[in-house]
């Protein structure tokens, strides 16, 4: 039994204390303020009056100054019901990062096995943690969901960094880690006159879907084009004012809206909007 990190000398041996202090929790663990899931705490407490918490080999793994790197929610509730804790103290140079974004990724990495941080905590940890980008992509989100009043698992972080970042595999899904979120790199760009244009036309195009749904009672799914028709738009193959002039003028007159709107028909039902005729004069904006 220990009771200060002083006396834990030796990294990677299991100590016992009751002294719960000794442990600190990581700023925005898991993406929470005080990096605690209500729910998974809970989940801790019952396995734990159920008989089924096997305290002698479970224990805390913390940094070489007494930040949890995993275990946060098993020492919550030790401290909650007064049991003594067990600790181990790990030297990884990762987890003694002074770079919190990287600690905070390396943490993420190893609960990954496990205890996976789910893609919104990454985002919300580095909005946390105050980095310009995530406050930036924070920003952009709040202000399309006002402006257009979407949902709020349309724009999400993830699919704002994809557009940001030209990252093809992103808009299919793929999500991003704690350090994507807080690259500075990339705040000069989010902020140019190339990113707004290009993010404002997908959100004026993705509005037009969604009002045709409500008109048709549909459910195509409006991020399914975005999909298909930015990487053209990366590729110079698609005129962004051009399209939407079409989309305006023939999308009550396409079969694609009266159809199942997987991504497949929306690739063949853009291929056919990309033919239909359009003139110089009926050339719009958003």
């Amino acid at each position: 039994m220990i009771n200060s990190l002083a006396e834990a000398t030796k990294v990677g041996k299991i100590y016992t204390t009751t002294n719960f202090k000794i442990c600190k929790r990581v700023r925005f663990n898991r993406g929470e303020k005080n990096g605690i899931e209500p729910a998974r705490l809970a989940y801790f407490k019952k396995l734990y009056e159920s008989g089924k918490y096997f305290n002698q080999v479970s224990y805390v793994l913390i940094n070489l100054i007494g930040e949890i790197i995993d275990g946060t929610h098993r020492h919550a509730m030790h401290e909650a019901l007064g049991i003594p804790v067990n600790i181990m103290v790990t030297d990884q140079e990762e987890f003694n990062s002074e770079d919190e974004a990287v600690k905070l990724l390396a943490i993420a990495t190893y609960n990954a096995k496990d205890s996976k941080w789910q893609p919104s905590a990454h985002f919300n940890a580095a909005y946390l943690f105050e980095s310009p980008l995530a406050l930036r992509i924070y920003d952009i989100k709040s202000e399309y969901e006002n402006t257009y009043k979407f949902k709020k698992n349309l724009l999400t972080p993830s699919r704002i960094y994809a557009v940001l970042t030209h990252d093809r595999i992103g808009l299919a899904g793929k999500g991003q880690d704690v350090s994507a979120y807080c690259n500075s790199s990339l705040v000069p760009e989010i902020n140019s006159d190339r990113f707004n244009k290009e993010f404002s036309f997908i959100c004026a195009i993705m509005n037009l879907v969604i009002d045709r749904n409500k008109e048709l009672n549909s459910d195509i799914n409006p991020f399914f084009v975005i999909r298909v028709i930015l990487p053209m738009i990366w590729d110079n193959e698609l005129n962004m004012e051009k399209f939407y002039s079409r989309l305006v003028k023939y999308q009550y007159n396409n079969r694609f809206m009266f159809g199942g709107g997987n991504l497949v028909s929306v690739g063949y039902w853009i291929e056919e909007l990309l033919n239909k005729p359009i003139s110089p004069s009926e050339i719009i904006t958003w």
